[in-house]
């Protein structure tokens, strides 16, 4: 029963969307969607229709990333 109610709350996302992920990565709309010289690592779109969503775990995930690159430059 327990193994039932994992798997159901791993199933489930956090959508959110472009701006609130730009935010969070620190970045503009378009450098978040690639459109920009620096296509380093980025989320993946999700489309529900005509709307573009993103995963809030993989954002965290590509922020985390991202810090820890910045982190190796210095």
């Amino acid at each position: 029963m327990q193994l039932a109610l994992f798997s159901e709350l791993v199933d489930k996302r956090v959508l959110i969307g472009r701006e609130q992920a730009a935010e969070l990565l620190n970045l503009s709309v378009n450098g978040l969607i690639g459109r920009t010289r620096m296509k380093n690592y980025r989320p993946r779109p999700i489309r529900q229709g005509r709307r573009v969503l993103y995963d809030l775990d993989e954002v965290m995930e590509v922020k985390r990333v991202m810090e820890w690159l910045r982190g190796r430059e210095k």
